[in-house]
């Protein structure tokens, strides 16, 4: 199962086993889209992880680039989206402690 066919499963769940219609509602895609997500074709896109992220109150930028480390090809290009997710992740870690970004050394 890809990153996309897990946040699908995920908006489902959240609304209550809801069909492939009602998320393509609520996501504003089609309905086809959300079948090719279904089916592997395709990934959803990046305006529509940051809608996800925030119905499944998960980071955006965590969500956009753990998207992008499952499907980017070039190594460098992996890299580049390993160190977007490692410092959103580690401004999440901050933030629940109350650490200011200024505070950082």
């Amino acid at each position: 199962m890809n990153f996309s066919q897990t946040l699908l499963t995920q908006m489902k769940a959240t609304y209550g086993g809801a069909s492939d219609y009602k998320v393509a509602q609520i996501l504003e895609v089609s309905k086809q889209n959300v079948s090719d997500i279904k089916r592997g074709k395709t990934q959803f896109c990046d305006e529509t992880l940051v809608k996800i992220a925030q119905y499944l109150d998960l980071d955006p930028a965590e969500t956009v680039a753990q998207k992008h480390i499952e499907t980017e090809k070039s190594h460098i290009m992996r890299q580049f989206w390993e160190g977007i997710l490692e410092n959103a992740h580690l401004a999440t870690i901050r933030a629940s402690r109350g650490i200011q970004a200024d505070q950082v050394a």
